[in-house]
């Protein structure tokens, strides 16, 4: 199962309905405050799917205070800055899992198995 975080409802609803597409079962959420409540309902949650550009509590505040409420909870991140300008302004930390947009169907489902897959 994977929550999804994206504030702009267009790619929310793309995004939404791709990870259905590729067989995922998919909570969705506009902003952290709503994410961490269906996360503490939905404990089954194993992927977050995070919009690094949130506003008010960015992605990565969002990741960082989801793992202290699931230790083991995957996070993905995506942004549609390069990856280089999100990593080296400090937005990220160079090892985190991103995914920059636009992407296709199949980079998103090659990619959140990637993230499954990783011990």
């Amino acid at each position: 199962m994977v929550l999804l975080v994206e504030d702009d409802d267009d790619v929310r609803s793309f995004v939404t309905s791709a990870l259905a597409r590729l067989g995922y079962r998919v909570f969705e959420a506009s902003d952290a405050t709503a994410a961490l409540a269906i996360l503490n309902k939905h404990p089954e949650i194993v992927v977050l799917f995070i919009d690094v550009g949130l506003p008010g509590v960015n992605g990565r505040q969002l990741g960082e205070e989801a793992r202290q409420h699931v230790p083991d909870l995957k996070v993905l991140y995506t942004t549609g800055y390069a990856r280089k300008v999100i990593v080296y302004q400090g937005r990220l930390d160079p090892d985190v899992d991103l995914l920059v947009k636009p992407f296709t169907i199949e980079q998103l489902g090659l990619k959140l198995q990637e993230v499954l897959e990783r011990v």
